[in-house]
């Protein structure tokens, strides 16, 4: 998935500020928004917010 459609999926959840931070601060977010996942939806399967930080890492 692109970022466009990371943000497009993510625009009804308000959390576009969260995937912008990850796309400029990288890793230093990455526990920032692993702790988000866990509060939020602890036994979700990894989703768009996983594929961002993976993307960012590789980099």
């Amino acid at each position: 998935k692109n970022m466009e459609e990371v943000l497009k999926a993510l625009e009804d959840t308000s959390n576009i500020s969260i995937v912008t931070r990850v796309a400029m601060e990288g890793e230093a977010i990455y526990k920032d928004l692993a702790t988000y996942r866990r509060k939020i939806k602890p036994n979700d399967k990894p989703d768009y917010f996983s594929i961002v930080i993976a993307k960012e890492e590789k980099q």
